[in-house]
């Protein structure tokens, strides 16, 4: 089995923006849609809660029970925000996998499709998660057992081993399970435990190709965040700043301020690029690993 460098893999992204401008801007018009698809969303189904829990965390005295009141009335909007936003993760999967193992597929959009293809990864992120929801909730059982047994001391030690414990064994599953968005692409079927399998030997390779990965991807948001809220600020004034980033929530029409407008077209062009540094190193490794010809060449 073929190897791989992983300072190639954790800089794979920048060589494909190069090669696919197509597929970037489908990209960010995705990344639009999306946040404005999720602002829709959460001012039609949550806005008044979300004004109750201002209102309510900012008095002289906050007021406990009406803020976890507010909080559950929101629930359903987020809920539904995770949905919207595991349907979009599982397009740019796709289109990242179909990127680098089919770069001749590319099309008037670049490499986004709807199809097939997309389902699965979808059906795959949603497991992915549930995946890792199990382990927080195993490490939350944990903890109120110890608060059970040794009251406050057993519920911070137990707090304490949970983040020690918890938290590298989210990272180990996510980096043995890296390569099974590639995989399901290939074969065509939810493929878990064949990424489990692939990735043995590879797990300290593959942590610092993953880790180059979301280091560059967080210095293009750091810029994005920078340069959007320079314009708007520019532009627009402070007072566009805060209409940018934390706009009224009280009708959906009250959300569409042009400050608004112009951060989320800015941002969603920044999130292409982030998410094409942090979506396309597993394909480009699985590539390599079966020794298929790849972006590396």
């Amino acid at each position: 089995m073929s190897q791989f460098s992983p300072t190639d893999a954790g800089l794979v992204g920048f060589r494909l923006t190069r090669q696919n401008p197509r597929t970037v801007i489908a990209w960010a018009v995705l990344m639009l849609v999306s946040g404005v698809l999720t602002l829709i969303i959460l001012g039609a189904m949550a806005g008044p809660a979300m004004a109750e829990l201002r209102a309510a965390s900012q008095s002289a005295q906050p007021d406990i029970e009406a803020m976890s009141a507010a909080w559950q009335k929101m629930t359903p909007a987020y809920l539904v925000t995770m949905l919207v936003s595991m349907v979009f993760a599982g397009v740019l999967n796709a289109s990242a996998a179909r990127m680098v193992l089919r770069p001749q597929a590319g099309g008037p959009i670049g490499h986004v499709r709807f199809g097939a293809d997309e389902v699965r990864q979808i059906i795959l992120v949603l497991i992915f998660n549930l995946i890792l929801l199990g382990v927080a909730v195993a490490a939350g059982v944990f903890v109120g057992l110890l608060i059970a047994i040794g009251g406050v001391t057993g519920g911070f030690l137990g707090g304490l081993l949970a983040f020690v414990i918890g938290i590298p064994t989210m990272v180990l599953v996510s980096i043995r399970l890296s390569l099974a968005t590639a995989l399901t692409f290939e074969t065509e079927r939810i493929a878990l435990g064949e990424a489990w399998r692939l990735t043995t030997g590879h797990f300290w390779n593959l942590f610092v190709a993953f880790l180059i990965a979301w280091i560059m991807a967080i210095i293009v948001a750091m810029l994005g965040l920078a340069v959007s809220l320079g314009v708007v600020a520019v532009v627009f004034g402070f007072e566009g700043v805060g209409q940018a980033t934390a706009p009224a929530m009280t009708s959906i029409g009250s959300l569409f301020n042009a400050p608004l407008v112009v951060y989320q077209v800015l941002m969603s062009g920044f999130a292409a690029l982030f998410y094409i540094n942090v979506l396309t190193p597993g394909p480009a490794i699985y590539a390599q690993l079966k020794g298929q010809t790849t972006v590396f060449d």
